[in-house]
């Protein structure tokens, strides 16, 4: 089914009673029939606090513009304002915004987010919704009890969900969307019971140019100065490669920026290191390269590896959980090494250095980047849709995992 094309209006963000909206108006595109719930409808909650400009963002601005282009009405809800609230302006959608404190007391601020939930889902009407956390699901339940409203409600995950407090509650969900297999694989038995469905995190490649092969060996890395990324270990491996004829470009900031510069000096290649500094589109400085390196020590599904392939530059990554094993094809658009594995980062880009690597081109690079286009990865999202729909009217089996492919 399609949704009937409105035309696009002004008009201020919704207000809430004891919750801020962002005050400022923007243009939303109304979706006719929304009383009466026509078409499809998926609402995006997001629970946990969000930077505004890390790799799930990204990921949530690609799907909702993908699922508008499919025809789906699509919403997305925020508990708290992000530290960059414009990262989600051109995003065609009804976008919620709500006044959660993390300083407040406990059940004050989840009486509000349940409050915040059941109205904005009242007025979206959302048919499916996709929670980014499992507090999430407990929080959407809770928000339609009493309610004649009673939508699909999947986990889309993008870090282990192991790592959360409230894993209990992946149980209420009716399926589960997983960015990677391994993250499929950490689902807790409690929730296994339902529907997995392996979907990835999408990727542009219509209008991207891929990027030349620099006569010196030009190496990248793109993303955040956090612990979690881990660059002190790019550059430690880095410093163990004998070849002079690399340079390594450091596109990002945070608060390990001072620290990785110090250790730069200190290890001898602070002349071979080029700091960018953050920047919106990272892209646009990348014109010739050699590999995009990451050395995290923990991922989801790095968005930034996928827009190395769409650019058709090769990858050299540690193995760290989770992502890169099924993004990197060893040899074909890159090479994986064991995670934490300095020397074997540091004989990577060696290897590069001398030719015994042969860089793959552009075009082969970005061949393997067509399971995570946009179109492919939306397809898997609104078959998953589909099916538990399905399940919950009686049809179809109790119990299916789709790896996609």
């Amino acid at each position: 089914m399609t949704v009937e094309t409105a035309e696009v209006v002004r008009r201020p963000m919704r207000a809430f009673q004891g919750i801020s909206a962002l005050p400022q108006s923007r243009e939303v595109t109304s979706v006719s029939g929304a009383a009466c719930c026509s078409g499809p409808r998926v609402l995006i909650v997001v629970t946990s606090h969000l930077i505004g400009r890390g790799g799930r963002e990204e990921a949530i601005r690609r799907v909702m513009l993908g699922m508008r282009s499919a025809g789906v009405a699509v919403g997305l809800a925020m508990l708290q304002a992000a530290d960059i609230p414009e990262w989600h302006q051109g995003i065609p959608g009804e976008i919620y915004v709500g006044g959660m404190r993390a300083d407040g007391a406990i059940k004050r601020e989840l009486r509000r987010a349940v409050d915040f939930l059941r109205t904005t889902m009242g007025g979206f009407c959302p048919d499916t919704v996709l929670v980014t956390e499992p507090a999430g699901a407990a929080l959407v339940r809770a928000a339609s009890l009493g309610k004649r409203m009673r939508p699909a409600v999947l986990s889309w995950l993008h870090l282990d969900p192991r790592l959360s407090r409230h894993l209990w509650a992946l149980a209420l969900c009716d399926g589960h969307l997983a960015i990677c297999r391994a993250l499929a694989g950490r689902l807790p038995a409690l929730a296994q019971s339902r529907p997995t469905f392996v979907v990835y995190n999408p990727v542009e490649l219509d209008g991207v140019q891929p990027c030349a092969r620099p006569a010196k060996v030009e190496l990248w890395s793109i993303g955040r100065l956090e612990e979690q990324k881990r660059v002190d270990r790019m550059l430690r491996a880095a410093a163990c490669v004998g070849s002079p004829s690399w340079t390594l470009n450091i596109v990002g900031d945070g608060t390990d920026r001072s620290m990785l510069a110090a250790l730069a000096s200190r290890l001898g290649i602070g002349e071979r290191i080029r700091w960018y500094g953050w920047m919106d589109d990272p892209w646009q400085v990348v014109t010739s390269a050699s590999a995009l390196l990451l050395s995290s020590r923990l991922e989801g599904f790095p968005v930034v590896l996928l827009e190395a392939l769409a650019h058709g530059v090769p990858i050299i990554a540690m193995d760290c959980p989770f992502g890169p094993r099924e993004i990197v094809l060893d040899g074909i658009n890159g090479w994986l090494v064991p995670d934490g594995d300095i020397g074997g980062m540091a004989k990577a880009i060696e290897d590069i250095c001398s030719g015994r690597y042969v860089v793959p081109s552009a075009e082969a690079v970005r061949a393997t980047a067509a399971r995570f286009a946009t179109g492919a990865v939306i397809g898997r999202m609104l078959d998953a849709r589909v099916f538990v729909h399905q399940k919950q009217k009686g049809c179809g089996p109790r119990r299916v995992e789709w790896r996609g492919c």
